[in-house]
């Protein structure tokens, strides 16, 4: 078959590289197509064919204290209009933008591949599921399959962009041939949201993709050697607003001091993390897919903060930190996340907590530190946990979406 995948992420997701590279291994054709995206270290089959009209390094700027750029100082005035002014002024500015992106991405497939003609397009953002359906008039025979990485409508407290993006995501789900989410209670509440069949849901479980290189992490992070007294304790991924990192940082500020975060990462908010740097908190920038697991295998534990009380997507998400822990036969302690606690119940290999302030993190790190220290998670839950959300177990629904 062949196969078109489409993305905005400007940093490659890995949930696309092993989707992708699953289908190479059995035999298909794949196309990746996307306006701007960091391939690099991200671990792409070489058999799969990107169209990508700037490849390169696409740094996140931090968080400035002030100054706006012109886009969103148009979209900051826009969303303070009354909702009847502002969502079609917002969908306006979006349209505007997005009618660009398709005519580049149109271009550039028609002219680098004029003969290929996809059997099925894969489609992982909102934005370009409209670009999606365009393309059915040029492929009449083509399944469309929307792949659905969040709670799309959700990922803010806005509810002008949410009313606009709950809309636009209806439209599109319903022009699909199937549809695909990271977990059951966000398949569910797309179910119930739009009224459709419940999607397929395919966790984003990690891909091994090979041996790594060893690193040493007080190595990367450039400090001394710890002690084995040490409790090294983990956070990675994407340093953005509403992820509770700040009061995460500030727990460590008040914990002893044989407890120690190491942060792992690109954001917005890195200014603000390289502010907390200390004897007990490190920071370092994002590391390639490739050599993350040398580097989370040697923490004591995985930290997920995340809380949901502004942002439903937050509360119902299983970030891919979840499964680089598990992965890595890492136990974890999280907020009090339904989906993360579900798994914990099931396996046994982590648990949750308040995390509403620094204190209650503090004391969270404390309790699951001690709970460690008395064998109260094993070496088999951690490997039940890795077998049951393992890659080549989760993978395997692409077989029943692609028939």
């Amino acid at each position: 078959m062949n196969i078109l995948h489409l993305s905005r992420h400007s940093r490659m997701d890995r949930r696309i590289t092993g989707e992708m590279n699953y289908l190479i291994k059995k035999g298909h054709r794949v196309v990746f197509l996307s306006p701007s995206v960091n391939l690099e270290g991200a671990g792409v089959s070489s058999n799969v064919k990107c169209l990508v009209p700037v490849t390169k390094d696409i740094k996140v700027k931090p968080a400035k204290p002030t100054g706006k750029s012109h886009r969103e100082q148009i979209r900051k005035f826009i969303l303070s209009l009354p909702g009847f002014l502002a969502i079609p002024l917002y969908s306006l500015l979006i349209g505007m933008m997005d009618c660009r992106m398709y005519r580049q991405l149109k271009n550039l497939l028609q002219t680098s591949l004029p003969d290929f003609v996809p059997d099925y397009i894969h489609i992982h953002d909102l934005r370009l599921a409209e670009f999606a359906i365009q393309l059915k008039n040029i492929y009449p025979g083509v399944k469309l399959i929307y792949d659905s990485h969040e709670l799309t409508p959700f990922q803010q407290s806005n509810k002008k962009i949410s009313s606009y993006m709950l809309k636009r995501e209806k439209r599109a789900v319903r022009a699909m041939d199937a549809v695909i989410t990271v977990n059951h209670s966000i398949a569910e509440r797309m179910a119930e949201l739009y009224g459709i069949p419940k999607p397929w849901v395919f966790y984003n479980s990690q891909e091994n993709l090979g041996a790594s290189k060893s690193i040493l992490i007080e190595t990367l992070f450039d400090i001394a050697k710890l002690p084995d007294s040490a409790v090294k304790v983990l956070f990675q991924g994407s340093l953005s607003f509403g992820r509770n990192i700040e009061n995460l940082l500030k727990a460590f500020q008040i914990l002893p001091e044989q407890f120690h975060l190491f942060v792992l990462g690109n954001g917005p908010l890195e200014c603000m993390v390289r502010k907390f740097v200390s004897s007990q908190i490190h920071f370092h920038n994002a590391v390639p897919q490739t050599d993350l697991q040398s580097v989370t295998e040697q923490a004591s534990f995985g930290i997920i903060p995340y809380l949901g009380n502004d942002c439903e997507n937050n509360y119902l998400c299983t970030p891919n930190k979840l499964f680089e822990f598990i992965n890595s036969r890492l136990p974890i302690c999280s907020a009090e996340l339904p989906e993360i606690c579900k798994i914990f119940v099931q396996c046994g290999n982590g648990r949750c907590y308040p995390m509403d302030t620094p204190e209650k993190i503090a004391d969270a790190v404390r309790d699951f530190s001690a709970l460690l220290s008395n064998g109260a998670i094993t070496k088999d839950q951690l490997e039940q946990a890795a077998d049951i959300y393992s890659f080549d177990k989760q993978i395997r629904i692409l077989d029943k979406v692609y028939c």
